[in-house]
């Protein structure tokens, strides 16, 4: 019971869509000379590789067009959406968490670590530790910095942005990683593993073999049936198979939907008013506010437009301005 080719034609297929989408997204940042929180620019990338392009949707909606005026909607006071402020807050908290599961999964992995021979709970422990080691640098090197705290303090804060944020986030991905174990052959109960002709026989041998097992009755044999029908996977998926990589990625985005609410509480509330997320707010807020200058400036008054850029070009270029 090998993976199906469809199975793996569409997990190649969703990692490349997401390593291109975040390749995108780093290039326009880069190029483009992008103004936005320091953080925000590793961030976008990062949730564009589970997130692929529905990330670079977002990128483009919020990360670049956000920080330009938005139509009368329920509003922060950064003119942002409040829904879109979540956003990318709770995309803070996954970019954390995403780069832990990703360091996380292959030390497993190449350690060969397991507990009750699976690798599931080492890997839970793993990716939980190092994304809110990794969550919590992020939130310190961001808040600290910009609030003028010490080391204390600012882990504080840190520990306060992102505490209830990233468990959240974590629920959800090892909710869905619990799930995609439960649909490999390992994870059938132990008695659907028989004894057939002097050999241990696997659900796949008997399901495929012409000839009954004696050693199952007649309803065990069905309830087996129904049972491995839902089976995808021969054994526990591992970070060599694109199609693992291709499950975290949906398990990434499950995350995602668990944790937005806590992000809209924490926000509602004014418990994470405090975060980089505020202040990134504060930076698309001085960004619209020199934006409605430069439009004041160059609108049609005693002077058209095209007078006023012309007047405009010589100014720059004497003083040295990127034009």
């Amino acid at each position: 019971m090998s993976l199906a080719p469809w199975l793996i034609g569409l997990s190649l297929a969703a990692l490349v869509l997401a390593v291109v989408s975040a390749a995108y997204i780093l290039y326009d940042i880069v190029a483009y000379k992008r103004q936005m929180m320091a953080i925000m620019k590793w961030v976008w990338p990062i949730t564009a590789l589970y997130m692929g392009p529905l990330a670079l949707w977002a990128y483009r909606a919020m990360g670049v067009s956000g920080m330009r005026q938005r139509d009368n909607q329920d509003k922060d006071s950064s003119g942002q959406p409040f829904w879109q402020t979540v956003f990318k807050g709770t995309t803070h908290c996954g970019g954390g968490c995403t780069l832990g599961d990703i360091i996380g999964e292959w030390t497993i992995f190449i350690a060969g670590v397991t507990l009750a021979g699976i690798a599931l709970w080492p890997e839970y422990i793993a990716d939980f530790l190092l994304a809110y080691v990794i969550g919590i640098v992020f939130q310190y090197f961001s808040i600290a910095p910009m609030r003028g705290l010490g080391l204390t303090d600012g882990l504080i804060a840190a520990l306060k942005a992102d505490t209830l944020s990233l468990i959240a986030f974590e629920v959800g991905l090892f909710g869905w990683m619990a799930f995609s174990s439960s649909l490999s052959e390992r994870s059938l109960p132990t008695s659907f593993i028989v004894l057939w002709e002097g050999k241990i026989a696997s659900v796949a041998r008997i399901l495929t073999s012409k000839r009954p097992p004696s050693a199952l009755s007649s309803e065990k044999t069905r309830s087996l049936r129904q049972t491995a029908s839902l089976v995808l996977f021969q054994h526990h998926l591992r970070p060599d198979s694109p199609v693992y990589w291709f499950m975290m990625q949906l398990g990434m985005i499950v995350g995602f939907a668990t944790s937005y609410p806590m992000n809209w509480w924490l926000l509602r509330t004014g418990i994470d008013g405090d975060s980089v997320r505020g202040m990134d707010m504060s930076v698309e807020d001085t960004y619209s506010k020199f934006r409605g200058l430069y439009d004041a400036a160059h609108a049609e008054g005693a002077l058209d437009a095209k007078t006023k850029e012309l007047i405009h070009l010589p100014v720059v270029l004497a003083l040295h301005c990127e034009p």
